[in-house]
């Protein structure tokens, strides 16, 4: 995207981290991403909880939405 629209002077930073659960991106959401004071904030995350286990993705969302509040 930085590349394709250079006039929108927008910076993307990737923060994933491969193989991370909702539980480790709550740890890290804070000083990863949210110090940065971004504008907007993309969040991939849930495929490896579902992958292990987590019967209720819902509820990790829900998590995740309640520290972004």
């Amino acid at each position: 995207m930085t590349e394709k629209h250079k006039e929108l002077g927008v910076e993307v930073i990737g923060a994933g981290i491969s193989g991370n659960k909702v539980p480790d991106l709550q740890r890290r959401l804070e000083r990863d991403v949210l110090k940065k004071k971004p504008t907007v904030v993309f969040i991939y995350i849930g495929i490896n909880d579902v992958w292990h286990g987590e019967s209720d993705p819902k509820k990790a969302r829900r998590s995740i939405s309640l520290k972004l509040a």
